[in-house]
């Protein structure tokens, strides 16, 4: 009885490694486009919580993408911004079809007093190497003990 056992959990063993080999020897989907490791992105400020600006604001933003597979990747980058602290991004990015979505955190700690929060929703068309965002922060003021809340979106184009 017990050597029954034993034969049956061999061949259990031996049928679930064969399919695993097998699982791991397919080669996943290919996406519809390739998306680049890295990106240098010029971010447009086009509109604030009080509407449309009089002047845009721009501003470049290196991501750097980890492919997880096909269409999943997770992200991390950073704006330099001169005379000030950097600005940090981070989160993660889903491929449909040509359109790559990135939910992306973004911190800045100010050589002033502010410390700066925010999430980001950026759509970038691969193809066009353009699209648009849009991030709602949450700051706050270390000297005065004051949050500020805002917004703000516009396009967001490949670096020349």
């Amino acid at each position: 009885m017990i050597k029954h056992y034993k034969e049956k959990a061999v061949f259990l063993f031996l049928v679930m490694f064969a399919l695993l080999a097998v699982n791991l020897s397919v080669a996943p989907p290919a996406a519809a486009q390739v998306v680049p490791d890295d990106l240098c992105l010029k971010v447009i400020i086009t509109e604030s919580e009080d509407g449309p600006l009089p002047a845009p604001v721009k501003f470049n933003m290196i991501v750097h993408l980890f492919t997880i597979n096909a269409q999943h990747f997770t992200i991390w980058g950073k704006v330099s911004v001169p005379k000030d602290g950097a600005s940090y991004v981070g989160g993660t990015g889903i491929l449909e079809g040509n359109v790559l979505t990135m939910n992306l955190t973004t911190s800045q700690k100010h050589v002033s007093a502010w410390r700066d929060t925010g999430v980001m929703q950026v759509k970038f068309n691969i193809s066009t190497m353009r699209g648009n965002w849009y991030e709602v922060g949450h700051d706050f003021d270390t000297a005065n003990r004051v949050f500020d809340e805002r917004y703000s979106a516009g396009i967001v184009v490949k670096c020349p």
